[in-house]
């Protein structure tokens, strides 16, 4: 009896010894467990202070884009309980796209995105973009890309050599005080004594001789929605790129020829009968829906749509907009 008594006790201190162990064990991993969560948690939160911190370099940005050159705009800042660091780099068009690398750092952890930050809205790119529907039908030509928001429906001889793609973007926005104003100052296309220069509201009252410099056509004065016809034979021949603001309504037709941006927020219709002829080299935003039938072509050129008329007027909430996004090694 007296040996089997001294393996029970030894048989005792074994388990408790096990028992321990596994107590010992269990604590350091529950140990080894809350670090890895905590240190995920904090690699966590460097993310999102690095994204803050891209936040409000694009913030900096859209307030005055000349600033991409002043590091001093973007120093190291304290943000919730950890700080981010923008650094931003000029690349090849400084005036058009930099590269902002936005550090995070919360406790131990880093986290470093960098971003390819376009000072101007897609729409910018593009020979037609819409966010409405387009429809183009008879002897269309459209050079450059086009993009749209509802349906897209091509019908008869229409060749388009860029990309055709939807989108959800909305169409930039505008800043409607000073584009009035500067089109007060504009006198150009046959208003050399028109005290508003060449403001309008609801329509042309008289029609222009030409189509030149900055031309705004705002809404009725009782809110109605402008309703403006270009008909004839006019266009852009001042040798500048021109830009075109309709609060409403357009319709084109006959010879017209205009070099630059047409913008506008509602309906776009232009109709090209075979008689006449129709060409925009530049491009063409609406809010609104766009026809174009009959020898009607438009030609994407960059240098007439990304212009100093344009730059300034045409910022929005949307700028700058990233074109490419990725982490990287802090």
């Amino acid at each position: 009896m007296r040996p089997e008594r001294g393996l029970s006790v030894i048989a005792v201190a074994i388990t408790l010894m096990l028992l321990v162990i596994l107590a010992l064990v269990a604590v350091s991993l529950i140990s080894i467990r809350a670090d890895i969560t905590s240190n995920e948690v904090n690699a966590k939160r460097a993310l999102y202070i690095a994204e803050a911190g891209l936040a409000v370099a694009k913030h900096a940005l859209r307030a005055d884009w000349s600033q991409y050159s002043n590091a001093e705009a973007f120093p190291a800042t304290n943000f919730a309980g950890g700080s981010f660091d923008v650094e931003i780099t000029a690349g090849t068009d400084p005036e058009k796209e930099v590269t902002a690398t936005s550090t995070g750092t919360y406790g131990d952890s880093k986290r470093a995105i960098q971003t390819t930050l376009s000072r101007f809205s897609g729409a910018m790119e593009d020979a037609i973009f819409t966010n409405g529907d387009c429809n183009l039908n008879g002897n269309v030509e459209i050079a450059g890309d086009v993009a749209y928001s509802g349906t897209y429906v091509e019908g008869g001889n229409v060749n388009v050599t860029g990309e055709t793609f939807q989108t959800d973007q909305p169409i930039p926005g505008l800043e409607t005080a000073e584009a009035i104003a500067q089109a007060r100052a504009n006198h150009l296309n046959g208003y050399t004594s028109r005290p508003d220069g060449n403001y309008f509201q609801g329509t042309f009252s008289p029609s222009p001789s030409s189509l030149n410099g900055i031309i705004f056509v705002d809404e009725y004065p009782g809110g109605d929605p402008a309703d403006v016809q270009i008909a004839g034979n006019i266009n852009t021949t001042d040798g500048n790129p021109a830009f075109l603001i309709i609060m409403g309504n357009l319709r084109i037709s006959g010879n017209v020829n205009f070099e630059g941006l047409i913008y506008t927020a509602g309906f776009t219709d232009i109709d090209i009968t075979l008689l006449g002829n129709m060409s925009i080299d530049g491009g063409l935003i609406t809010q609104g829906n766009v026809t174009m039938r009959g020898n009607a072509s438009i030609t994407y050129n960059e240098e007439n749509v990304i212009t100093s008329l344009t730059t300034d007027l045409l910022t929005g909430e949307d700028t700058p907009q990233e074109r490419s996004w990725r982490e990287i090694s802090p």
